[in-house]
């Protein structure tokens, strides 16, 4: 029993001092909160006033920029009315003064085209005129040219008999063509013994014929009309030898296909080769 008592007195000892020690501590707590308390509510105080202020001094700069920006902004505003309204007086004023260019440009239009449709009646009655002296002058032009062309162009032939001729009544063919200059009928001319102009102009023609009858006769024609006539007759004197020869030259005017021709009348002969010759010869 006793020992038990002795028990429950060390532990109530105890808890008391268990209890003392957590009063001291509580105490101690208790005393720093109180210091704190004392402290920290203070500081805070104080950084919140500094900051209300900054943000106050703040405030302030922002409200007086704003007042003028408003200023400024109702400046500009006043500025930009006033500069419209110049503007508009000033556009009213141009257009009138455009209007009245304008009248005035399609007056003075009118008269200037009235004016003009005159001009352009004479201009038009000139440019026609002028192409008519234009055609005229290019006709004039390709005439002269075309009689350049016709005097300083060359034509000539010369031709003999390649055989005797003893037919009677005929063209003599002299198709021996020994020179030929500017003339391209060469197969028609051998064939039928004509010579057809090409190119007109003056023409010299000669024709030299030899024959061993009296009474030969030969006659060269233009067109089918007798130019000239050669006559070869006997001689009295000599009466066994009996070759003469006839000989002629003409200057004849030719224009575009016209036809020469060399014609032996009767039965006579006339020899060929170097004894009988035709030449024709464009001079101008």
């Amino acid at each position: 029993m006793e020992i038990e008592l002795q028990v429950v007195k060390n532990n109530t000892k105890h808890l008391n001092e268990l209890q003392r020690n957590k009063s001291l501590l509580v105490d101690q707590e208790i005393t720093s909160l109180k210091q704190l308390g004392s402290i920290q509510p203070l500081q805070e105080i104080k950084t919140l006033q500094q900051t209300v202020q900054t943000i106050s001094a703040q405030t302030n700069s922002l409200s007086m920029k704003e007042r003028a920006h408003s200023q400024d902004f109702l400046a500009l505003y006043n500025m930009t009315t006033h500069s419209l309204h110049e503007l508009e007086v000033r556009t009213q004023s141009i257009g009138t003064e455009l209007s009245n260019i304008q009248s005035d440009f399609m007056m003075k239009f009118d008269e200037t085209e009235n004016r003009d449709n005159l001009t352009l009646a004479h201009l038009h009655d000139i440019e026609r005129k002028s192409e008519a002296t234009e055609n005229r002058t290019n006709l004039t032009f390709s005439q002269i040219q075309q009689q350049i062309k016709d005097s300083t162009e060359q034509v000539a032939i010369t031709a003999q008999l390649t055989s005797s001729d003893t037919s009677a009544g005929a063209i003599l063919k002299f198709d021996d063509v020994k020179l030929s200059v500017g003339i391209s009928n060469h197969s028609e001319y051998k064939r039928t013994g004509k010579f057809i102009c090409e190119r007109k102009g003056l023409y010299m023609i000669s024709a030299s014929i030899t024959s061993d009858k009296t009474g030969a006769y030969y006659t060269i024609y233009l067109n089918g009309k007798p130019m000239s006539e050669t006559y070869i007759v006997h001689n009295s004197n000599n009466p066994s030898i009996m070759r003469y020869n006839g000989a002629v030259v003409l200057a004849l005017q030719l224009s575009s296909n016209d036809s020469v021709w060399v014609y032996k009348s009767g039965s006579s002969t006339a020899y060929g080769g170097l004894w009988s010759t035709l030449t024709i010869v464009k001079i101008k």
